[in-house]
């Protein structure tokens, strides 16, 4: 194979041979630079480049530059992620006012206790409770407390209650306010025959008349049956008449 000079020449100086070359020595590699090969024509005249030599490289103190902070002029990278979603807000209601007591109803008005009745304003009681009011007009009555346990009665219109009656039940007061009446009945409208005696025509009894005409008024206004001195009870043709009689009060 014939190969071409100029790349013979240049695999010698790569390798640092003589070569030889149509009986010429051509120079080595150490040969100086630049200087042609003889025996070339001059159109091959070959300019070998200096082998570059291996030199340690040279130490040196270089002075570095401050490292300085440059700015990032990058701008921050704009974020695509969206922003989360904040809860919708908790409206927390107000705490409930304290309960207010409610403020009690005045008590209701107490009535005053009615004072005391005495024992004379019980017996007016009595009487104007067992009396009927025509008779009551009829005749004119004062009435009077005694001490005791007897009542009497006598003539112009004097009645005298005990104090033992006067604080018994209300009944039975009554009850012996309109037999002592039926006294004064007597006293004013009777025969006058005897004390206390009866209007004419009453049927009498025997025993004890008076208290007997005093025991049927009592049953007439009242309507109970409360004899006294222990005689019975007014009744029969007695009560009868006495009942008729009293319906209507006699002219004086």
């Amino acid at each position: 194979m014939d190969i071409p000079r100029a790349r013979i020449f240049r695999l010698a100086a790569a390798t640092g041979l003589v070569l030889s070359l149509n009986g010429v020595a051509l120079l080595s590699a150490q040969a100086s630079p630049r200087e042609q090969v003889q025996g070339l024509a001059s159109s091959d005249a070959v300019t070998i480049p200096p082998t570059p030599e291996t030199q340690p490289a040279p130490t040196t103190s270089s002075s570095l530059a401050p490292t300085t902070t440059v700015a990032s002029t990058v701008p921050a990278p704009t974020s695509t992620v969206a922003p989360p979603t904040s809860a919708p807000p908790i409206t927390i209601p107000a705490p409930a006012p304290a309960p207010v007591a409610a403020t009690p109803p005045p008590p209701p008005p107490t009535t005053p206790p009615a004072p005391q009745e005495t024992a004379l304003q019980r017996v007016e009681r009595a009487y104007a409770t067992g009396i009927p009011a025509a008779w009551r007009n009829a005749i004119d009555i004062r009435l009077e407390i005694i001490e005791g346990n007897t009542s009497w009665a006598e003539g112009g219109g004097r009645i005298m209650i005990s104090r033992s009656h006067a604080e018994s039940k209300f009944d039975h007061l009554v009850d012996v306010v309109a037999h002592e009446f039926g006294h004064q009945v007597a006293f004013k409208y009777g025969t006058g025959a005897y004390a206390g005696a009866a209007p004419k025509g009453w049927p009498e009894p025997a025993n004890n008349p008076a208290e007997a005409w005093a025991d049927c008024v009592q049953s007439s206004f009242t309507g109970r049956a409360n004899p006294s001195h222990g005689l019975a009870p007014c009744g029969g043709e007695q009560l009868s008449w006495a009942r008729n009689w009293l319906q209507n009060v006699p002219s004086a």
